[in-house]
């Protein structure tokens, strides 16, 4: 094993600090290099060590609708919640 790396059924990954994205300049940029660009299309954000960074930035891969976020608030708006029947819980 190799200084830097961490071995799992005997395949050698990356350790924590090699792996790290601030490290690895992943996304760092603008725009960022095309070889260090995590994009939700094309499924690399799902391969270690890219996976590090995407765990932390979810929201920021995935195309949001402004008008779906309205159309979440408005749904939760009129929700409304009923006590619940005595003796239903049993």
């Amino acid at each position: 094993m190799k200084s830097g790396t961490i071995e799992f059924d005997g395949i050698e990954y990356p350790d924590g600090n090699s792996s790290d994205p601030n490290a690895l300049k992943w996304m760092q940029g603008s725009p960022p290099p095309a070889a260090k660009r995590i994009r939700f299309e094309d499924d690399r954000y799902l391969e270690f060590p890219q996976i590090r960074w995407s765990l932390s930035h979810m929201r920021e891969l995935m195309r949001r609708s402004p008008c779906g976020a309205v159309r979440v608030h408005r749904a939760i708006s009129v929700l409304r919640l009923a006590p619940a029947k005595r003796g239903s819980m049993r």
